[in-house]
């Protein structure tokens, strides 16, 4: 039950602060599975990257934004194979979601999963 909650809950919440012109994409909604990859990836993190807010997307009219990104974790801690898996709106922050995941550090495991996942936010601070 409180899996289905929690997957019900990423759902709904996935990229909440997105307007109300903007549609949740439903690619964006995660699996139990995808939820628990999310978990442990994010335990691994070492050293994250405070990335900033592009002016790009702005100047178009979008104020937030997430991107789900999957990506392994070289020996040496960094992401690699990187690949957007599904972005709010689409296309809008991927390249600053890739710029700023190559940035991050990790703990690297004894035995490397096949996949990492985690879900970057933009929002615009005003």
């Amino acid at each position: 039950m409180n899996k289905l909650l929690m997957l019900l809950t990423m759902c709904i919440v996935g990229c909440a602060n997105s307007t109300a012109t903007e549609n949740i994409d439903a690619s964006l909604c995660l699996t139990v599975e995808e939820a628990a990859i999310i978990a442990q990836t994010e335990g691994r993190i070492l050293k994250g990257y405070q990335y900033s807010f592009p002016s790009s997307p702005y100047a178009n009219g979008h104020t937030t934004g997430c991107v789900k990104l999957s990506f392994k974790i070289s020996k040496r801690g960094l992401a690699t194979q990187i690949r957007v898996e599904s972005a709010i709106p689409a296309r809008v922050f991927n390249r600053s979601a890739i710029k700023a995941l190559k940035k991050y550090k990790f703990d690297v495991p004894n035995m490397q999963p096949e996949r990492n996942i985690l879900i970057l936010e933009f929002e615009l601070k005003k």
